[in-house]
């Protein structure tokens, strides 16, 4: 039996999961460049970085605790660490892109939403919990 693919994002769902890959990648190069990044302790860099997306209403709060809950303790750890979120990020941005594109290819273009953060969160949420159930354990906070 052949599992069932999940409905493509629409362009209101895409655009936010491309804003919010495109924020969070931001900042995640932003510290990859820090050059004490593997040498030194990055945590007060992270939080800070955390704290910018959780104000512009990119990440809930509570999806940023858990995922600074397993930042590393060790510097050189904490740069692998960095790196595995802005590959994982990169992919899921690839991902989200292509399943939309597959779906609606050949169609005109479409208006660009509201670019609000006002219903960020919220439109994130709903589109991993419609589209990506499978990795809506890992929440709208990785991908």
């Amino acid at each position: 039996m052949q599992a069932q693919q999940a409905p493509a994002p629409d362009h209101a769902q895409t655009v936010a999961a491309l804003r919010h890959f495109y924020m969070i990648g931001k900042e995640l190069r932003g510290l990859l460049a820090d050059p004490n990044v593997g040498k030194s302790d990055m945590r007060s860099a992270l939080i800070d970085s955390v704290t910018k997306l959780v104000g512009d209403r990119i990440v809930p709060p509570t999806a940023a605790v858990q995922q600074m809950a397993s930042f590393p303790d060790r510097p050189f750890e904490q740069k692998t660490w960095l790196q595995n979120m802005l590959q994982h990020v990169q992919m899921a941005n690839v991902a989200v892109l292509s399943h939309h594109g597959q779906a609606f290819a050949g169609q005109p273009p479409q208006p660009v939403p509201d670019k609000s953060a006002d219903n960020h969160i919220d439109t994130m949420s709903g589109m991993m919990q419609s589209h990506y159930p499978q990795n809506n354990n890992q929440g709208q906070q990785n991908a």
